[in-house]
């Protein structure tokens, strides 16, 4: 079981030739929790079957005020999202393997709002089936062959379906997807192995903001604050070689490429505030595992992210950091310290444009194993 709390409050200083400036100033709270039920069966002859039901529900509350006008959200439950799977692991032979699973989604979602010429309440229901399936063969024995196929499915969340207060869910509808990835896993003698990946993800019904939704708000044309693309297709490669250089040292070597194409939009791409041009084309990890003492255990990790451009044709610069984590463990393995530290070399950078990222920070963490 979990839960998460996100509270803003601020104000927006525009301008209007009726009113000159002004402040608009907004309260928005949203709250949600969410669990999970999961079982493994094990005693059936090259079958490990999976079967297990989540579900999560998340409530909103909206105040905004401005000198043109103002509206009202109370506290409720706007989206209930509840799903069941089962999955099927089947070992067919000693070199091939076959993963099939189905998850179904039952999505409801539902606003009362205070908004000036829409109705006081409207829902919507969702639901679909996903499947998936993964195939591996083991080419050679150092060599395995995968394929992996499979539909996702994505409810919009309460902020897409009541931005700034308004009913802006009654025109969008859900994402869904196909994945499809393939590659190959090669062992490199004892404890090395090099992953090649290649995925294309071909989206429906990506959703989008307007890069300045309050003005078509306030003037009625909600429809145009947030939208539906046709489709979004993001393809890439991926390689991941992990290592061991020595018996205490040990590590990987990770670099993404990806590139994204957009379809078409009932809005001009123009007027869209565009996230999926901040990902970035380039992306190297590098990560280092040191054990100098048997429950000593050190972790260094070095990441490269590649310049950007934005929708807005504003440049992200490229930026590396540095994590660093120190671990311990006590009472028998069963109690684990680490301290770590984050961006050691406290660099200044932005994941998205105009957002800086967090300046170097430091943590304690504290697990006991029962």
């Amino acid at each position: 079981r979990s839960k998460t709390v996100e509270h803003r409050v601020y104000s927006t200083h525009m301008y209007q030739e009726a009113i000159e400036f002004y402040d608009y100033w907004n309260d928005v709270k949203f709250d949600e929790w969410g669990w999970i039920l999961q079982d493994r069966i094990t005693n059936f002859k090259n079958h490990i079957i999976t079967i297990g039901f989540d579900g999560k529900y998340q409530y909103l509350k909206y105040d905004c005020v401005s000198p043109l006008q103002e509206w009202h959200v109370d506290r409720h439950k706007a989206a209930s999202q509840y799903a069941g799977y089962v999955e099927d692991n089947w070992q067919i032979t000693d070199k091939l393997n076959l993963v099939v699973g189905l998850r179904y989604d039952q999505a409801e979602l539902s606003v009362n709002m205070d908004y000036p010429g829409y109705p006081d309440h409207f829902d919507k229901d969702w639901s679909a089936w996903s499947p998936k399936s993964r195939l591996s063969y083991k080419i050679f024995p150092e060599t395995t062959a995968f394929l992996n196929v499979s539909r996702a499915f994505r409810v919009p969340t309460a902020m897409e379906y009541c931005w700034y207060g308004a009913p802006t869910g009654v025109f969008i509808d859900p994402e869904t997807a196909m994945e499809y990835e393939g590659g190959i896993i090669q062992k490199l003698g004892n404890n090395n192995s090099l992953r090649i990946t290649y995925y294309y993800y071909d989206i429906d019904n990506y959703i989008m903001f307007n890069r300045n939704p309050l003005p078509l708000i306030m003037s009625g044309q909600v429809d145009k604050a947030i939208i539906n693309a046709d489709y979004l297709h993001l393809q890439g490669i991926e390689t991941e070689l992990n290592f061991q250089l020595h018996r205490t040292l040990s590590g990987y070597l990770n670099y993404t490429f990806q590139e994204p194409d957009l379809g078409p939009t009932s809005v001009p791409e123009s007027e869209l505030y565009d996230d999926q041009y901040q990902l970035p084309r380039h992306k190297v990890t590098l990560g280092l595992d040191w054990k100098p003492l048997e429950n000593m255990e050190v972790l260094a990790t070095m990441r490269y992210v590649g310049d950007r451009k934005t929708s807005f044709g504003k440049d992200i610069d490229s930026f590396i950091t540095f994590d660093l984590g120190i671990s311990y463990m006590l009472l028998d393995r069963k109690l684990k310290i680490k301290a770590y530290a984050i961006n050691v070399f406290d660099e200044d950078y932005e994941e998205q444009y105009h957002i800086p990222a967090p300046e170097r920070y430091f943590g304690i963490n504290l697990s006991y194993m029962f």
